[in-house]
């Protein structure tokens, strides 16, 4: 007597494979849109809190800010830059040294900060109020997420944002 499975046996069992498999595709790209924009917010709030430490550190001011030419401006879909800003002005000049360059995952990210630059001084601590970065993986406000900066330079990861995806 032979043991093992007859051909219809595998195609029956090959097809109910391929069934819950392709019913179990959506959840896993939810999955992954999920813990991309929880990946991503962190890398961004440790990004965040090495510039607090580094103008602590080097007891100069450190800014944060996207860069187009060597200037700050606010489009912020492209990633941010840290660095050494000596005289404040937020610009990268020859008085300037470039800590490091963060870009996000996908080029389709979105992402806006109500400023156009985040500046710690040499105690650590933000200019003015309250910042909130807003980040949506793949520009889908359903998996958006926040980062508050507080004025004093600490942050915090928020829930769901409830501000649009530009």
């Amino acid at each position: 007597m032979r043991s093992g499975f007859t051909l219809v046996e595998m195609l029956v069992c090959i097809s109910l494979a391929i069934m819950l498999t392709s019913y179990a595709l959506p959840a896993l790209s939810t999955l992954q849109l999920k813990m991309t924009a929880q990946s991503m917010l962190t890398k961004v709030q440790r990004s965040v809190a090495f510039g607090r430490h580094s103008a602590r550190l080097y007891a100069t001011p450190v800014t944060v800010c996207p860069l187009k030419q060597g200037l700050c401006h606010d489009d912020w879909n492209q990633g941010f830059s840290i660095f050494i800003d000596a005289d404040r002005v937020g610009a990268l000049d020859s008085n300037d040294e470039l800590l490091t360059r963060v870009a996000f995952s996908h080029p389709s990210d979105k992402a806006m900060y109500n400023r156009r630059w985040l500046r710690f001084d040499e105690f650590g601590q933000s200019f003015g109020s309250n910042g909130t970065l807003n980040y949506c993986p793949k520009g889908q406000k359903a998996f958006s997420k926040q980062l508050i900066v507080s004025n004093t330079g600490r942050t915090k990861i928020g829930h769901k944002s409830d501000r649009p995806c530009q």
